[in-house]
């Protein structure tokens, strides 16, 4: 994702998961875009948002924040616990694994509000001076891997 398409490619991940209802959709959610939470709220608000579509974005555990905030994702994870390499690419591969893992085990591909209150820990960050996003909480959701481990 490029900030100037992130817009643009959230519309076709939301049609994606629509035609394909029995998939679990994860992407990356950007490496710094400010516009996917606009996008988000639009389709949450008519009801639209899928439930098999996960957002994620890179998490800096060592400065405790986003790496590049990416507003409207639903995890964060330091793509650093399993290797060198940091950015949304490397956590969608992440995410996508441990989401298999908890499909497998849980036996339902909807499982976004599992792995929120299971497997991650809320955790503040920054918010633009002029909150122009319109961005309701500081809080975000930083997946733990090392709880998923556990329960697969």
């Amino acid at each position: 994702y490029r900030k100037e398409r992130s817009y643009a490619n959230v519309p076709k991940l939301v049609t994606l998961c629509k035609e394909l209802p029995e998939l679990l959709v994860v992407a990356a959610g950007g490496n710094e875009s400010d516009d996917i939470l606009k996008v988000r709220g639009e389709y949450e608000s008519k009801g639209e948002w899928p439930e098999n579509l996960i957002l994620t974005a890179d998490w800096n555990e060592k400065k405790e924040e986003p790496s590049d905030p990416v507003f409207g994702v639903d995890f964060y994870l330091d793509s650093t616990e399993v290797g060198s390499i940091r950015g949304s690419s490397v956590t969608t591969g992440i995410v996508s694994a441990v989401s298999s893992a908890l499909t497998y085990v849980s036996g339902s591909i909807f499982i976004r509000d599992d792995i929120t209150e299971r497997f991650s820990e809320q955790k503040s960050i920054m918010l633009p001076d002029d909150n122009s996003l319109g961005v309701e909480t500081d809080r975000v959701n930083v997946l733990d891997i090392s709880k998923v481990a556990a329960a697969v």
